[in-house]
Formats: structure tokens, C-alpha cells, sequence
């Protein structure tokens, strides 16, 4: 919330002038226009007495004859300096109007920056940038953002300082083109739950290698993180979003492929290990609800209609649908609990609406998900494997299991969560500088 100039003042040939000192500055043009008034103020005397003695002082007389004209030239003199001060005066006051606006810029990125910072750095970051993004104007393009994150007592922080030159008007007819400014912005994240739906991708296993490549052909669109290693495979694959790993930097891959393309910038190791437990997903109130309102005793083998499922099922065995029947159009979420494997066998051409959602749960099984065609939703499996097979199809959502095989190629997978698991209860996010 704090912002500063830092030798402000650039020239066209490269030099900086220096104004650390520029309250001398303020205070020479305060000493200037007192100097007016004492002027006038004497000026006037001087012509009161004239007309008060214009009969019989000639001495006076002969005085104020002498001066005519003197306002002129001195008047003459002193406008090119007066010019100047109201150039320097119009050209600051720019300046503070294109200050606070940084400031309200820089303030809102850290706000939405904190609230992302129990999830990782990554992520608060990427958000971060939108909000920059959403806020900048025509006049920000010379912008440049840094972002600095630290740990301390039991706080996670975000700093996020933007510094930009600052077009100048009338002072840069003596050369000064632009005026440096840099503002800052500190803010704090402490308690609440981790939306770790807020991924794309994580693997939560300590020892197993997360494969982007397998197949080839595939488009990872949003965070992605291991909590181990990753692999690059073999053929075509992109990632576009942050990529992180528990692994240091150097050695988070363990195999690399020159046809996987993603920005090395956005690729970090040395990450904390993110919890992907049920106590740490934001599911947990709304299994225990799911639980009291519809539980099915032993391994569903029915068929998956979403029309009586109402906001979901829990299943006490393994949940393998013999068939799929829904109407895809239905504004619904819905999730799907078993506490064994759950065995999606293809949804048979049916289809989904945006806004109709998913959520297929294994509290301590695996998942195997067949699907052809566009799909809405999220994968969990905090204990176990998910098997993705979408060859050619679409992904909307996030997958979080302890360990990932993604399956054929040309899958195409777009981060979103939907807003499940992102309960913030007991969090407080503020500026704290």
C-alpha cells in the first residue's frame, strides 16, 4: 500500500537528474511567489504615496517616473521560470493521478494473490496477474511486475511491486521525458482450507512420477503439480499453465522430450507437498451430507441416472454402473462417493451441458473414467490410481488422485473446479503494507 519515487526525472540522452532533493524545489517556488507579493505590496506603497504627494513631490514624482515600465520587464524575466513551475505543478500532479491508480492496480493484485497463496505461490501469482490484467489501462504498457513471496509466523505473504516511467508533458521540453515511479503492496494469507480443485493435475504421491506425455498429442491447460516427480514422455504434448514439483528445479523431471513444449519459467521444483487428504479437499461437509440424504449399501451395478441421483450418492462398496442414462442438458452437480474403485464404463454417446457438472469420488479405491466427447466435472481419488481414457476428447476440470495415468493421447484438459472444495473457512486474507 506504500509507493515512492526513485530518481525520478529521465533524460533523452540517457542521463537521470536526481530529485531526492526535490522538496528544495517546492520550497524555491514557495520562495518565489512570496517574493511577488512582497513586490506588488511594495509597488503599491510607492504608488499610494505618488498620488498622496503628486501635487508638491516632485522628488517622488521624478521616483515613480523612473519606474515606469520596470513591471514590465521584470514581469518578462521572471516568466519563463514562472512557466516552468507551472509545468513542473501540472506535470506531478499527473504524476500522483497515475501513482494512485498503480496503487489501487497493485493493491488489488495482492488481494487476489493471497487468497490463492494456500493453494501455492503458483497459484497466487496466476491469479495476481489477472487481476493486473483486469485493472491495467492504455497508459500501463510500460509496466513491470515483481512478485516476492515469504513465510513468517504462521503467515504466508505476497509482495507485488510495479514499477513504471511516467510520461512527462511539460518538462519535457527541458529534456525530461519521463518521471520513474515504483509502488508496492504486501498482503497475507493464514488458516483456511487448500482448494486443491484449483489444479489442473496433481499427483499426491511421494514416490510416483506424474507422465504428461503418455500417447502424445495431449493439451494441459492450467496448474499441474506432483508431489514427486514428473515425466515429459514421448510425442506431442503442451502445457500452458504453472508447473510444480516437491522435487528441486534441476531434478523434477525425470525423463524430458523435445517435443514437449511449456514455458521453463513456469516450471518450478521445490515446492511444499500439497495435502490432497479428504480433510483437506473442502468435500468433507458435503459427503456427510450426501451420506445422511442417499447411501447405497454394498457395489452399485445399476445404471448411472443422474434424474434420481438428485445431488448425489454414497456407496459403501465399489460403484460400476452397468449403463449410463441422463439428460445432459440438466443444470446439476452432482457427485458420485463409493468408498471402493469406481468404474466409469463410457458415457455411450450421451452428452453434457457447461452446466452440467460430475464429481466421481473414491475415498480409498481407484477410478477408471472412459468417456468420448466434451466432459464437465472432477476426478478424485486421494488414495488411489485414476485412469483417464478420453483419446481425443475433452477434459473440463481437475483430476487429483495419489497417482494419475493419463491414459491415451490427444486429450485436451482444462483446468476449472467449479467452485467444489473451495471452502475458506477460518481464513484471513488482508493487506498488510
Amino acid at each position: 500500500m506504500n509507493s515512492y519515487y526513485s530518481l525520478p526525472l529521465k533524460k533523452r540522452n540517457g542521463n537521470t537528474l536526481c530529485l531526492q532533493d526535490y522538496n528544495k524545489i517546492i520550497f524555491l517556488a514557495y520562495a518565489y511567489f512570496l517574493l511577488e507579493i512582497f513586490y506588488h505590496l511594495l509597488y503599491n506603497i510607492v504608488q499610494r504615496t505618488y498620488e498622496i504627494h503628486q501635487e508638491g513631490a516632485m522628488i517622488m514624482r521624478q521616483f515613480c517616473f523612473c519606474q515606469k515600465g520596470s513591471i514590465i520587464v521584470f514581469f518578462a524575466l521572471l516568466l519563463p521560470t514562472l512557466l516552468a513551475f507551472i509545468g513542473f505543478a501540472v506535470d506531478i500532479s499527473y504524476v500522483y493521478v497515475q501513482r494512485s491508480h498503480m496503487q489501487n492496480v497493485a493493491d488489488a493484485a495482492t488481494l487476489a494473490g493471497a487468497g490463492k497463496l494456500g493453494t501455492s505461490n503458483a497459484a497466487a501469482q496466476t491469479f495476481a496477474q489477472t487481476y493486473i490484467a483486469k485493472n491495467s489501462n492504455a497508459n500501463d504498457t510500460s509496466q513491470t511486475v515483481n512478485y516476492t513471496f515469504s513465510t513468517a509466523n504462521n503467515l504466508k505473504n505476497i509482495r507485488v511491486d510495479i514499477t513504471q516511467d511516467v510520461p512527462l508533458f511539460f518538462w519535457r521540453y527541458f529534456g525530461f521525458d519521463t518521471m520513474n515511479v515504483t509502488v508496492h503492496a504486501n498482503g497475507s494469507y493464514s488458516g483456511g482450507s487448500k482448494n486443491i480443485f484449483d489444479y489442473t493435475l496433481i499427483s499426491g504421491s511421494s514416490n510416483g512420477i506424474l507422465n504428461l506425455g503418455p500417447g502424445g498429442g495431449n493439451t494441459y491447460n492450467g496448474a499441474i503439480h506432483s508431489n514427486y516427480k514428473l515425466s515429459q514422455g514421448g510425442g506431442t504434448n503442451t502445457a500452458t499453465g504453472y508447473i510444480t514439483a516437491v522435487a528441486a528445479t534441476n531434478a523434477m523431471w525425470s525423463t524430458t522430450s523435445s517435443s514437449f513444449t511449456y514455458d521453463k519459467t513456469k516450471a518450478t521444483g521445490g515446492q511444499s507437498s500439497i495435502d490432497i487428504s479428504v480433510a483437506n479437499s473442502g468435500l468433507s461437509s458435503l459427503i456427510n451430507k450426501i451420506k445422511s440424504q442417499n447411501t447405497y449399501s454394498g457395489n452399485y451395478i445399476d445404471g448411472l441416472d443422474l434424474s434420481t441421483f438428485g445431488e448425489g450418492i454414497y456407496v459403501t462398496g465399489s460403484f460400476k454402473p452397468s449403463y449410463v442414462k441422463w439428460d445432459g442438458s440438466l443444470d446439476t452437480t452432482t457427485i458420485v462417493i463409493a468408498d471402493g474403485d469406481i468404474v466409469f464404463p463410457g458415457n455411450n454417446g450421451k452428452t453434457m451441458s457447461s452446466n452440467n457438472h460430475l464429481i466421481f469420488c473414491s475415498l480409498n479405491g481407484n477410478i477408471t473414467f472412459t468417456y468420448s466427447g466434451t466432459f464437465y466435472g472432477i476426478l478424485y481419488a486421494p488414495n488411489g490410481n485414476i485412469n483417464l481414457y478420453m483419446g481425443g476428447s475433452t477434459f473440463n476440470g481437475s483430476i487429483v488422485g495419489k497417482t494419475l495415468d493419463l491414459g491415451y493421447g490427444n486429450t485436451t484438459i482444462n483446468g476449472k473446479s467449479f467452485g467444489i472444495g473451495s471452502s475458506t473457512s477460518g481464513t484471513s486474507i488482508k493487506l498488510t503494507e
